[in-house]
């Protein structure tokens, strides 16, 4: 397992690092009144909307909390987390999906304690072939018996279906939407299609909004 450099700074406002403190803190009571809740998804309509922001962001609060924390770059169409970390896009879930390597081998330990990164990796065709629920639900039970909580990037839902897949062998997803006065039709039809495959959905994050600190 290899370390990362150090993270940059990304809680920038005080109101900011608050809201992932009280969405953490929601999760995680959750989890302990209504049963195991130990693996998110973060979805968003369309690119461009903060979902990997929001997935690093959660990630780095939960891990602050003292729980061994992993963060899962699901989103193999563009994946940007590995850029957060500072090292390379793979391997990862790609190879391990591929079963080219072994989770232990592709997950990069950071400087944050207990906060770790599984890139997505590289393949040369589409992601589509081997990203199915039967592969990504046995990766996901590896993960549940070495990590406390995992956080897990995914592609938009309304372009790949990737994303629904993976949702639905976790607890449930995180939609992330605009709060810029953005169209809302994209984000009814995620919620439509995450209900039809049987996603629970646990939380919704605004973000694009403007407060006394500046947009967060």
């Amino acid at each position: 397992m290899a370390a990362t450099k150090d993270l940059p700074t990304v809680m920038k406002f005080p109101s900011f690092q608050q809201a992932f403190e009280s969405l953490s803190s929601s999760l995680l009571l959750d989890g302990k009144d209504g049963g195991r809740l130990d693996t998110v998804s973060i979805v968003a309509a369309q690119e461009g909307t903060g979902a990997s922001t929001t997935a690093l962001n959660l990630a780095l609060t939960i891990a602050g909390t003292g729980r061994r924390t992993l963060l899962v770059d699901a989103n193999l169409r563009a994946p940007t987390l590995h850029q957060s970390f500072n090292v390379p896009q793979g391997p990862g879930v790609a190879e391990i999906l591929m079963k080219k390597i072994a989770l232990k081998d592709a997950v990069r330990a950071s400087k944050t304690s207990n906060l770790y990164l599984l890139p997505a990796g590289e393949s040369s065709g589409s992601p589509h072939a081997f990203m199915q629920e039967a592969a990504l639900s046995a990766l996901f039970e590896q993960v549940k018996g070495s990590y406390d909580f995992t956080v897990v990037d995914t592609p938009p839902v309304v372009r790949f279906t990737d994303a629904l897949h993976i949702a639905r062998v976790t607890n449930g997803a995180i939609l992330v939407i605009p709060g810029d006065g953005a169209p809302r039709r994209a984000e009814v039809e995620v919620r439509r299609r995450l209900e039809r495959a049987g996603v629970k959905v646990l939380g919704i994050v605004m973000n694009r909004i403007h407060s006394k600190d500046g947009m967060i």
